[in-house]
């Protein structure tokens, strides 16, 4: 019985061990367990603070730095062709799009009037022409003169000789008065005659001076006659001419104000005309990038509509003042158009060099950073980044 008895308290104690044990166990493993987890949360406290980068070694490139500026496509050549006749519109021989060369007839107006005015002008011209003709050339006899100039030369003549011996009579006579040989009252006939004769010849030297003058003057009115009359010629032939309303340059007709039938008076616009076998580009440029561009200089030209092939155009001029109205200074690309597939009034941009650095050091835009206005990098120093 004693034994039995011992032998359960024994039982007893290893129960209590075993549980005690177990139960020790159980507090270590916890106790483990909440540290690593601990140590795997400061871990990764750790991990969060740290930035992953990439490096780069740096290279050398070349750099452009480019503008673009928009603009209009206009003509090389437009000219609006008015006209400078009235009259009629009898005939009109283009439309919108024609191609037309220079001189080309592009309408016609009633010239009728014209003609009849100008066939008058030209018999205005011939009768002129006789008239001085006459004048210079009279009877068509070599040193024939004009009937006043005759007239007047025969008279001159004939007083010259009764002068003349009127003269030699009074002198005579004068010499025998000397001597008294003729009385004073026959002394004073022969005076008398000798101050007529004096008087008749000074008066036909005169009229002879002034026949001759007025012949001069004559001859000087029927050439500037005749003068006015080939002005009129020349203008009627003008007015006659300018019927044909013709193109003033090689291109193609833009626009038509009337049709056959209408009326117009000089200075009303009838045609336009451009020619785009070569365009410009127009646009300004600011103040600040005037210095990036001159004459001479080649850009690029692309047109949207026509799709990114860009086109080779030359800064052709600058303007040197500045618009108030666009804030820019002007200027012109000029670009060739051989084949007239650029229009006038499409929209197009430019673009040209502003600066231009070669073999310089490079590296990616997004490696930069920028603190307190001044950018900065960071170089891979034995695996430490330094600022620089």
């Amino acid at each position: 019985i004693s034994f039995e008895k011992g032998l359960d308290k024994m039982k007893n104690v290893s129960v209590f061990l075993l549980v005690l044990g177990l139960s020790l166990s159980v507090l270590a493993g916890c106790s483990d367990e909440e540290k690593k987890a601990n140590a795997d949360i400061e871990n990764a406290k750790i991990v969060n603070n740290v930035k992953f980068v990439k490096t780069q070694k740096v290279s050398r490139e070349n750099f452009k730095l480019e503008a673009s500026l928009p603009g209009v496509i206009k003509p090389y050549e437009e000219v609006v062709v008015t006209a400078k006749v009235s009259g009629s519109i009898d005939d009109v021989s283009v439309d919108v799009g024609d191609k037309v060369s220079e001189n080309d007839v592009l309408l016609k107006l009633d010239d009728e009037t014209y003609n009849l005015q100008y066939q008058k002008a030209l018999s205005g011209v011939e009768n002129s022409t006789l008239v001085l003709n006459r004048l210079q050339n009279y009877g068509n006899k070599p040193g024939a003169k004009p009937p006043a100039i005759e007239n007047a030369i025969a008279m001159y003549e004939a007083s010259k000789i009764n002068y003349e011996d009127r003269k030699d009579a009074f002198e005579r006579a004068s010499e025998r008065y000397e001597k008294i040989i003729i009385s004073k009252e026959t002394y004073d006939q022969f005076k008398n005659q000798y101050d007529l004769g004096k008087i008749d010849f000074n008066k036909a030297s005169i009229n002879l001076e002034q026949t001759k003058r007025n012949w001069n003057y004559d001859v000087q009115g029927a050439k500037i006659a005749l003068g006015m009359v080939n002005n009129d010629v020349k203008m009627l032939k003008l007015n006659l001419d300018n019927t044909n309303i013709k193109s003033p340059i090689s291109g193609i007709v833009s626009a038509t104000k009337f049709s056959k039938g209408e009326n117009v008076s000089p200075g009303m616009e009838i045609f336009r005309v451009i020619n785009i076998d070569k365009v410009y580009f127009e646009s300004g440029v600011s103040e600040q990038e005037i210095g990036s561009i001159k004459d001479g200089m080649e850009v690029s030209v692309i047109i949207d509509s026509l799709g990114l092939k860009p086109y080779k155009g030359t800064i052709s001029s600058i303007s040197p003042t500045f618009d108030d109205k666009s804030k820019t200074y002007p200027f012109k690309v000029l670009i060739d158009n051989p084949e007239n597939q650029l229009k006038s009034g499409m929209f197009a941009t430019i673009k040209f060099t502003l600066k231009e650095r070669n073999d310089s050091l490079a590296i990616r835009k997004k490696a930069t950073f920028i603190e307190k206005d001044k950018s900065f990098v960071y170089i891979d120093q034995n695996s430490i980044s330094i600022k620089k």
